[in-house]
């Protein structure tokens, strides 16, 4: 249950650091803030309900973080380097209770 937290927690950052990081347009600064209120979401849903949905849901804004860290243009490279930590921590999070 700890994992929902986790990843709630990881989309309030990305949240703050979409206004705290330099972004590269306007469109990574979009992608940022959605795939935080996404995160911030499921993660408080999860949180509340039973069910192993939610945490594919969460696994795969941990990848789609990743690679929209490489084909959005213009991403500065400590925004790559946040998107990076930050969907790792989340896909290691909810990973660990999908297959444990």
């Amino acid at each position: 249950m700890c994992h929902e937290w986790i990843s709630a927690s990881i989309g309030l950052w990305l949240l703050a650091s979409a206004f705290a990081l330099p972004a590269g347009d306007r469109i990574d600064l979009i992608n940022c803030l959605l795939i935080g209120i996404i995160l911030v979401g499921v993660g408080l849903y999860a949180g509340v309900s039973y069910g192993r949905w939610h945490d594919w849901i969460i696994a795969g804004l941990g990848v789609w973080v990743i690679v929209s860290g490489k084909i959005i243009p213009k991403t500065y490279r400590i925004r790559s380097i946040n998107y990076i930590v930050a969907a790792l921590v989340v896909m290691v999070a909810s990973s660990w209770h999908c297959f444990f």
